[in-house]
């Protein structure tokens, strides 16, 4: 054994995806922010792997339990489309079951996106992107006390009246509620999702 690293045949990858940094690794393992959307991308993963592999000699002397995120940038979840919010969404669903082994949530997270489904229906996908990143948001950012002292994640089976009728507020705002497509990406529209300009 060279340098501690051994070298077995029997040693075959058990998979044909390069996966996610250790930071985006632990932080699923853990459902902790930041989980953007965007990171689910095929595309952003490989290129996030080879921008960490690149820095991974100066990272190995950081304790990334206490370091914010310094990879590849992540796109923003107010640029996606609606086929990539529903290609991301997806991902997301396939590695919680294939990483984390979180069954259960990934079955809470179609629930949730049926709910997202039914805003989408009768508000618009703006409302539904920004009920989703909310809800994502609030989930991931704060655990529950149950009163036996458990600590769990969030409900999210359920629709967040408050946090819908603030998407809605908002998407009405920002005359968004017509628009069956994202006016916050470069192919639709120039405005931005902060103050729909």
């Amino acid at each position: 054994m060279h340098g501690g690293v051994i070298f077995d045949v029997e040693a075959g990858p058990d998979t044909a995806d390069i996966g996610f940094t250790p930071y985006f690794k632990r932080n699923l393992l853990e459902l902790k922010a930041p989980l953007p959307l965007t990171i689910f991308k095929k595309t952003w993963q490989d290129e996030a792997i080879v921008y960490h592999s690149k820095k991974k000699a100066k990272l190995e002397t950081i304790d990334l339990a206490k370091q914010d995120y310094t990879g590849r940038p992540y796109p923003s979840e107010y640029t996606q489309l609606y086929l990539e919010w529903s290609v991301d969404h997806q991902g997301f669903h396939t590695v919680l079951i294939r990483i984390c082994d979180y069954e259960k949530f990934a079955g809470w997270l179609l629930t949730h996106r049926r709910i997202t489904d039914q805003i989408v229906i009768e508000d618009g996908f703006m409302t539904r992107l920004r009920y989703d990143i909310n809800v994502w948001m609030n989930a991931l950012a704060r655990r529950v006390t149950l009163p036996d002292g458990r600590v769990s994640m969030a409900n999210i089976l359920i629709l967040n009246k408050e946090i819908a009728q603030k998407a809605y507020g908002k998407a009405r705002r920002y005359n968004e509620l017509e628009f069956t497509e994202n006016l916050y990406v470069e192919e639709v529209g120039d405005q931005l999702p902060e103050n729909g300009q």
